[in-house]
C-alpha cells in the first residue's frame, strides 16, 4: 500500500491538540506493547560495527549513546542507525570537499576555454541530506518526533502516578 509510512505507537498523541483521532487510548496502548514486542532485544545495539568508516563509527557511537535513553533502539534497528552513520560521514566528506575547492570548478572545454562546473560534491551531499532525513524521522530524531516522545513519557508518568489509574489498570487486567 503506497502513502505515507506509518507512524510508530509510541510517536501517537493520545490527547491535546495533535491527539491521533484514528485510534482509542486502548488501541494506541495496544500497539506500543505490540511494537515493543516486535522489537526484540537491544543488547547489540552499542556494538560499533567494524565495517564502518571511522567516522562513520563515531557517529553512530554517537547516535546509539544519545538514544540509549530512550530505550527506542532494538538489535533490528541496526542497519538504519548504520545508514545514518555512513550517511553523515558522507555529508561531512562532502563538507570538507566544498570548503576545499568550492562550490564550482573551472575545466577547460573541448576548444580550451575554461567553463564553470558544479563540484560534484555538492550533489552528493544533497542527496545524503535528504537521505538523512527520511532516517532520521524513522528513528525519532527529529525535533518533532522527540517532542511527541516526551510528551507521550510524561503522560505515561502521570498515569503511573496516579491512584485512581493504578486501581483502574488492575481491573482491567
Amino acid at each position: 500500500m503506497a502513502g505515507r509510512t506509518s507512524k510508530p505507537a509510541a510517536l501517537r498523541e493520545t490527547s491535546g491538540p495533535n491527539r491521533d483521532r484514528n485510534h482509542t487510548k486502548a488501541e494506541i496502548e495496544k500497539m506500543q506493547k505490540t511494537e515493543e514486542a516486535l522489537g526484540g532485544n537491544s543488547e547489540k545495539v552499542s556494538d560499533v560495527p567494524d565495517y564502518l568508516s571511522d567516522l562513520g563509527k563515531e557517529y553512530y557511537s554517537f547516535i546509539t549513546k544519545e538514544m540509549e535513553v530512550s530505550g527506542v533502539l532494538k538489535n533490528l534497528d541496526i542497519p538504519i542507525v548504520v545508514q545514518i552513520s555512513e550517511t553523515l560521514a558522507m555529508i561531512r566528506e562532502c563538507d570538507l570537499d566544498i570548503n576545499k575547492d568550492g562550490l564550482f570548478y573551472m575545466e577547460p572545454d573541448r576548444n580550451g576555454r575554461d567553463v564553470k562546473k558544479k563540484n560534484p560534491a555538492v550533489d552528493i551531499r544533497d542527496k545524503s541530506v535528504s537521505q538523512f532525513k527520511q532516517l532520521a524521522t524513522q528513528l525519532g530524531m527529529t525535533p518533532a518526533s522527540r517532542s511527541n516522545l516526551a510528551s507521550l513519557n510524561l503522560e505515561k508518568q502521570k498515569e503511573e502516578e496516579d491512584p485512581l489509574a493504578k486501581i483502574l489498570n488492575r481491573k482491567t487486567r
